[in-house]
């Protein structure tokens, strides 16, 4: 079962910010995007397992093709989450996260 409603949401090893380090640290921005000028906001949701693996990832919207191969990849590169909470017990969870792509 997957949850989309929990007591404590599945978060990143050292919370949002620490999340944004990491995206930050490890994006490749495709050069065709930047050739081309395309930016914008890539949402990604995936399930975050009672394990704190990630699978199930999916693009719900993006600008453009490669950055949802980049954000793909980024997350399938993720380090282990730390998973969602119901009644005190891990529990498989549902999360969407947005991946903001600015040109350098």
């Amino acid at each position: 079962r997957v949850y989309d409603v929990v007591d404590e949401n599945a978060s990143f090893p050292g919370g949002d910010e620490a999340c944004t380090e990491w995206i930050r640290a490890n994006l490749r921005y495709p050069s065709i995007c930047i050739e081309n000028q395309i930016h914008g906001r890539v949402i990604v949701s995936f399930v975050v397992l009672k394990n704190g693996n990630l699978s199930n990832i999916k693009i719900v919207r993006t600008p453009h093709q490669e950055l949802s191969k980049e954000a793909m990849r980024l997350v399938g590169s993720m380090p282990k989450w730390i998973p969602a909470q119901m009644k005190g017990k891990n529990v498989n969870s549902n999360y969407n996260l947005v991946i903001r792509f600015s040109l350098p």
